[in-house]
């Protein structure tokens, strides 16, 4: 049986920290349980340990591999959404811009950077040129060549792109 203070001599962590946080460390329930949480931010495999008195416990440290639920990581062109003064008008010569919101399957916003791999390594910098998922074309040219020469796609590192043009 639990007696008080014995929460106090278990912890929880999980690493690589950019994959996961611990949420609570352990603590009484109630019914004589101690209960811990940990959440997943991105894919991955994440090490899980429980130690008691800084030692771990039987089964710990444990790995667990985070898997990307498709209905909310597959991104749907179909659903995606572009809005800004460049797609109702403007005057030749001037520059102007809109953004592009990934949208996944789910109609959820998509939550980082398409061009990026989520493992920590190469990290997202927001405005930072977007390196090719997301592709705006101009008369079958790529932004950025051809007629479409002055023209950019900005990674915002959440989902969505700045698009800036001349037209």
């Amino acid at each position: 049986a639990l007696r008080p203070g014995d929460a106090s001599r278990y912890s929880l962590s999980v690493s690589p920290t950019h994959r996961a946080e611990v949420t609570t460390q352990p603590a009484p329930d109630g019914v004589g349980n101690l209960v811990a949480s940990w959440t997943g931010k991105s894919p991955g495999d994440v090490t899980v340990s429980v130690k008691l008195d800084g030692v771990d416990v039987p089964g710990s440290p444990k790995t667990v591999n985070i898997l990307v639920n498709p209905l909310y990581m597959n991104i749907n062109p179909l659903l995606s959404r572009a809005s800004g003064p460049a797609l109702t008008g403007s005057y030749a010569g001037q520059k102007t811009g809109y953004t592009i919101e990934l949208v996944t399957d789910s109609g959820a916003g998509f939550p980082a950077s398409a061009d990026y791999e989520w493992n920590g390594v190469d990290p997202c910098v927001v405005g930072s040129a977007a390196r090719g998922f997301v592709q705006v074309k101009l008369d079958k040219e790529p932004l950025g060549a051809g007629p479409a020469g002055d023209a950019s796609i900005l990674d915002n590192c959440n989902g969505s792109y700045s698009v800036s043009l001349t037209q």
